[in-house]
């Protein structure tokens, strides 16, 4: 294989077990395992010396080791000496996902946050924190978070119309009866919107008079985000996942077309798939014509 082993080291968040000394098993995250029932003493010489280049390890044919390399690499078990130092991205480079990606010439680069109050500065904090670019203007190529103390519909509803008529990916996060609520991520032309979201809610509600008086509802009547040691450290997870994902074009992952509500109290999860609504009058006015549909492109990163 002509791979120099001094050149990699085997992922940090893998490691294995030996059952005897005929058998050993390579475990991951996500449980896709590998079991090898011959030559486990060699193999694991392989592996103790990728885990640690200086080791002094006994010598191994250079058949078995170049076997052991090339299936370490198709599973993307080797690194090369720059591991992230992000624990989170490391295990999703693991993840089978990995291979779903977004085939857009040009994902966002970095982020641009709309919004004021407590969340915000959460966000911003974390955001900061994991090495995220933020950019100061609002600019058409980076990414757009909406981010609310409360469930303003005006708010929400206005920065989603600007983004779509701009043509520029958005997701959305806020506080909301008590919980977080993450998305939908909009790819403009492509996916679902937050007013399709809307009128899918209000069409299925059992009370859509209410619920029209509480999308009308003067934001100053709505319970404000105040925050703590508790909802920070969860509100920072939740949304610092999501964009790190988006910006690595894992879509599939971190969902788009989809809101999520996480109870934190509780810690129940909620996953609401969104589909486009045909006249929607925000996404469906035909300015933005999609190139490609988003499942193709999906579809094409398996082939």
């Amino acid at each position: 294989m002509q791979k120099n082993i001094e050149d990699f080291v085997i992922h940090p968040d893998i490691h294995w077990v030996s059952v005897g000394n005929e058998r050993l098993q390579i475990r991951q995250p996500n449980g896709d395992n590998i079991t090898f029932d011959n030559y486990a003493n060699e193999i694991k010489n392989v592996l103790e010396r990728l885990k640690n280049p200086l080791s002094k390890t006994e010598v191994v044919d250079e058949d078995i080791m170049d076997q052991v390399l090339e299936i370490l690499f198709s599973k993307g078990f080797l690194s090369n000496k720059n591991v992230n130092e992000f624990q989170f991205l490391r295990i999703a480079d693991l993840n089978q996902n990995d291979r779903i990606k977004y085939k857009e010439k040009r994902l966002p680069k970095s982020v641009f946050i709309e919004g004021n109050g407590n969340l915000v500065k959460v966000v911003k904090e974390s955001l900061i924190n994991s090495k995220i670019k933020i950019n100061e203007n609002d600019n058409p190529n980076a990414l757009k978070i909406v981010v609310a103390d409360q469930d303003s519909y005006s708010l929400l509803s206005a920065e989603n119309e600007k983004s779509v008529i701009k043509n520029q990916s958005v997701v959305f996060f806020r506080w909301i009866s008590g919980k977080f609520r993450i998305g939908p991520f909009v790819v403009p032309g492509e996916t679902a919107c937050l007013e399709c979201a809307y009128q899918r809610e209000l069409a299925s509600n059992l009370f859509a008079d209410e619920m029209k008086a509480y999308m009308a509802c003067d934001e100053k009547e709505l319970p404000k985000y105040e925050g703590g040691p508790v909802l920070d450290n969860l509100a920072a997870a939740l949304i610092t996942r999501e964009i790190m994902l988006i910006l690595r074009g894992d879509y599939e992952i971190a969902g788009t077309s989809t809101i999520v509500t996480l109870d934190p109290l509780l810690l129940e999860i909620k996953h609401s798939s969104i589909l486009r609504v045909p006249r929607c009058k925000v996404c469906s006015k035909g300015a933005q014509k999609p190139s490609r549909n988003y499942r193709n492109l999906v579809q094409e990163s398996n082939n």
